[in-house]
């Protein structure tokens, strides 16, 4: 069976026709018919045309767009009205991005010589200004005099009598306050700090604070698009991925914070006030105060977590990057590479009698065990989410940013 644009995820259909036809029997069986619909064809109103392309190159994208269009010009089907449309994919997105180009390339071109010619005017304006009355207009008047008054000495310099100026000694300037002293939130303040959320701003504030935890500050951004995604789950998801980061949601579950010791987003809820709102934890105290992000700026707090509870809506999103490039359980009918990779971290972490077969063994299972069991996780021997976060805070890595480096190098 080959799989569409190389998509590991279509392997799960079976390339079993009867099996095939057995599932969506059930599928429809156990549904309303329009739920079935939305993936069928019932009226037969789509005819799709499937071409396999040897490269995805532009020309040849673009010469076999040409052909089928030119094809059914001169064999027009026998329908009354239709319309073509570019399947899903990379090489879809890249026709449908060639066709947009191609179309407003002219508008684009007459815009950008319309402003150069309009640059030109101003320019050729201001130098026609007579000189008298260019003086007057503030910054060219320092440029003008400047240029007029020829630079005068008394004497030629003397380049071996010419004196070195003093080095200037900078002064090593003490670090920001802001980002070393972190007050601590007394008891019965928190409403004071939480700031009162009337719209979405402080989601999109604990995510970037976050993500620039694991990548570089200037490598982390969030399409303008993205934020106006009403949905708080899909919102984190999407900027997630546009910083090559994952994100696990859980509910109700703040026990596992200090257990996963990653940074993680805390959603809250403010009394009177029905939007939610987010704060970034990125930190634990040796005394075990979170360090939360709250505000705008570099300004973080110290508090109990016993204080902040009570706001706590229920919703967390860990942050954290799945090196294994396989998005779903890693788990026997996983591809190759991925039970390869989980099979290198394993052997990393000090489990020496994993062989690097592709194949998810026992001891594989045996040891995915050993780590879920150490972490009071569900012991069934796969590698889901969880297991992989923790199965990284296992390696330790410099660039995995933890909220208590203490606790972890003790655990180890």
């Amino acid at each position: 069976m080959q799989l569409h644009d190389g998509d590991p995820k279509w392997s799960l259909i079976p390339n079993d026709k009867l099996l095939a036809a057995n599932l969506m029997l059930l599928f429809s069986s156990k549904n309303e018919p329009s739920e079935f619909a939305r993936y069928t064809d019932p009226l037969y109103e789509i005819g799709d045309t499937i071409i396999f392309f040897k490269n995805h190159i532009p020309s040849t994208i673009k010469h076999i767009s040409h052909t089928v269009k030119e094809y059914f010009n001169k064999y027009p089907p026998d329908v009354s009205a239709g319309k073509f449309y570019y399947a899903g994919g990379s090489i879809g997105l890249e026709m449908a991005t060639m066709e947009v180009v191609e179309s407003s390339h002219v508008k684009i071109d007459l815009l950008v010589y319309i402003t150069i010619f309009i640059i030109c005017l101003i320019s050729a304006a201001i130098m026609g200004i007579p000189v008298k009355w260019r003086d007057k207009i503030k910054g060219i008047e320092t440029v003008s005099k400047t240029l007029k008054e020829p630079i005068i000495t008394s004497e030629p310099l003397d380049p071996v009598n010419e004196v070195e100026p003093p080095l200037i000694e900078i002064e090593p300037q003490p670090p920001d306050p802001v980002l070393t002293i972190v007050p601590l939130i007394e008891k019965g303040e928190v409403d004071r700090i939480l700031p009162g959320i009337k719209d979405t701003a402080t989601r999109e504030r604990a995510f970037l604070h976050i993500a620039s935890l694991w990548n570089n500050d200037s490598k982390v951004h969030l399409n303008p698009l993205t934020q106006q995604i009403e949905s708080n789950i899909q919102f984190f998801k999407i900027a997630a991925a546009q910083n090559n980061l994952q994100i696990l949601h859980l509910e109700k579950n703040h026990t596992l914070i200090e257990k996963f010791n990653l940074p993680v987003i805390l959603g809250f809820e403010l009394p009177g006030d029905p939007v939610k709102g987010f704060i970034g934890v990125d930190g634990i105290t040796p005394d075990n105060q979170y360090i939360i992000f709250p505000e705008m700026g570099e300004k973080k707090y110290k508090i109990d977590p016993k204080e902040l509870l009570p706001y706590l809506s229920g919703d967390m999103y860990i942050a954290w990057k799945d090196t294994f490039g396989y998005d779903r359980v890693i788990a026997k009918a996983s591809s190759k590479d991925s039970i390869v990779s989980l099979k290198l971290l394993l052997t990393d972490i000090g489990f020496p009698l994993i062989d690097m077969t592709p194949v998810y063994d026992n001891p594989v299972k045996q040891a995915i065990k050993q780590i879920q069991k150490k972490y009071g996780l569900v012991e069934d021997g796969l590698a889901g989410p969880l297991t992989k976060i923790v199965l990284f805070n296992e390696k330790n890595e410099n660039s995995v940013p933890h909220l208590n480096s203490a606790r972890l190098a003790r655990d180890q």
